[in-house]
């Protein structure tokens, strides 16, 4: 046994909770070495002087009053609110699309962008646009809903 080792185990040896084998593997080291004799000594007065000390009970309602004064993580949403937001927010968003690059355009006017920017008129979508626009709000709402539930479940492991 060397020195590293032997002083880990110093505090249970002075508080005697080594296994037997352990014991007398550091005995052995004790025997030749005078440093970890001498750290011995010290660890051996503070388990002593700390075992002599009362033990107190904290008071009711501690441990609520640490809990509340630690700070708060960020609070994760419940995943299930990305299927009632992504189509409450993206509908009105492709209903309203033309309007709402209207309102980008004269935004740009106004901040002195007039000319630079333009969004051309989208033409009417067929069938297989409108299918394919649904699949992907669909794909969507179950990717974020993935993500949100893997976000909330290691939210809950970090406690």
């Amino acid at each position: 046994m060397n020195c590293e080792e032997a002083r880990r185990l110093l505090q249970e040896y002075a508080g005697r909770e080594l296994e037997p084998e352990q014991r007398r593997r550091t005995d052995e080291h004790l025997v030749e070495c005078e440093d970890c004799r001498r750290e011995l000594a010290l660890v051996a007065l503070l388990v002593s002087s700390l075992d002599s000390r009362p033990v107190f009970e904290p008071s009711p309602g501690f441990s609520a009053r640490v809990m509340g004064a630690l700070p708060r993580r960020h609070p994760v949403p419940h995943p299930a609110w990305t299927l009632f937001l992504l189509p409450v927010l993206g509908v009105p968003a492709w209903l309203f699309r033309l309007q709402l690059g209207e309102t980008l355009v004269r935004l740009a006017g106004w901040l002195g962008l007039h000319g630079t920017v333009s969004l051309p008129r989208p033409a009417p979508w067929s069938l297989g646009q409108l299918g394919l626009a649904a699949g992907v709000i669909v794909a969507g709402t179950l990717a974020l809903t993935a993500l949100g539930g893997w976000l909330y479940w290691r939210e809950f492991e970090a406690y």
